[in-house]
């Protein structure tokens, strides 16, 4: 496969606390020349997932499409989902297991404007395995485990008259669903999440799933945080996140990717509306601050790229319709 030339892009500028100098750099492992046109960035959303790419378009629609690529960018699947009942099918998040298949979380719609929850798996082979209705609760955030498993964050709430709801307190935000959608369990209660900007937390953010570990980083009014939960006995750990100014928006999109190695490395990669491009940064455990990761640019492209996964110790990047693999260099 033909290589291009790394660019290097200038670095990044450093936000005035909670940061160190830049410290580490990205070296290229591997990477594909062209992806599969299908996977259109400009109509919706690309993550890697345990050995492969999947794609999703964004707008509503009664049959979500996704598409899954391998990890040269050959598309090996499109599969178009229907929910029963449903006119309209909003998706919040999805993610690709080990063996190819696809799970995604979101509301479908019926005709009368009733709204179900679910979380839906996609089989290997693009057939529907399972749909199980979630009841009051909607997962906004979901990533699968390396064993197969499926971590989601959400929210509970009771129905009221009109389009309000109204948060059930005695639930928890946090679920733990089987390859066969058996809760296995839950953590985390909506009742520590009483501000309206706590409980927005759960909804902005990413969430990434490693053997041990959880990683669920959030921003909401500028105010930032970092947050690990043990997979085994579902404690968390409260880290700080990038600070407000320069940093963090007011809106989710603020956040562009998430990933966590292998190795236990978290990179984050924010938007930076005002140059119309994004930042991308890792947590120094040693510190607990963040460092500015420079990024190179490949084949001409001017924008530091999307974030979009960990393949073990290597990150995944997408350069338009391109992807990179990277190796971090400390």
């Amino acid at each position: 496969m033909l290589l291009r030339r790394l660019l290097m892009l200038a670095l990044i500028v450093l936000c005035p606390a909670l940061l160190t100098r830049a410290e580490s750099s990205l070296v290229k492992q591997a990477g594909t020349d062209v992806m599969d046109p299908a996977a259109d960035p400009t109509r919706g959303t690309l993550k890697w997932g345990h050995g492969g790419f999947v794609h999703a378009d964004g707008a509503p629609t009664p049959t979500p499409t996704f598409r899954t690529l391998d990890r040269e960018g050959n598309l090996t699947r499109s599969a178009a989902v229907s929910i029963p009942g449903a006119e309209k099918v909003d998706f919040n998040d999805f993610d690709r297991s080990a063996d190819g298949s696809v799970a995604f979380a979101g509301v479908a719609w019926s005709s009368s404007g009733q709204r179900s929850p679910f979380i839906a798996w996609l089989s290997s082979d693009g057939s529907t395995e399972r749909v199980i209705s979630t009841g009051r609760y909607t997962a906004f955030h979901l990533s699968i485990a390396p064993d197969g498993t499926v971590w989601a964050l959400g929210y509970d709430a009771f129905s009221t008259p009109g389009p309000q709801v109204s948060p059930n307190p005695g639930a928890d935000v946090l679920k733990h669903f089987d390859r066969g959608g058996k809760l296995l369990g839950s953590a985390l209660p909506q009742s520590g999440f009483t501000s309206g900007s706590e409980r927005a937390r759960i909804v902005s953010g990413r969430l990434v799933a490693q053997r041990d570990r959880l990683g669920w980083y959030s921003a909401i009014g500028g105010n930032s945080r970092y947050v690990e939960i043990s997979t085994d006995s579902m404690t968390q750990r409260t880290l700080p996140g990038l600070p407000p100014k320069y940093c963090d928006k007011w809106w989710d999109g603020a956040i562009d990717g998430l990933a966590m190695t292998e190795g236990g490395d978290v990179i984050v990669s924010i938007d930076d509306h005002r140059a119309n491009d994004r930042r991308v940064y890792k947590f120094d455990r040693a510190t607990s601050e963040w460092a500015p990761l420079n990024v190179p640019g490949l084949g001409g492209y001017s924008f530091t790229p999307h974030l979009v996964g960990s393949d073990g110790d290597r990150l995944v990047f997408r350069y338009d319709y391109s992807a990179a693999f990277f190796s971090l260099s400390h």
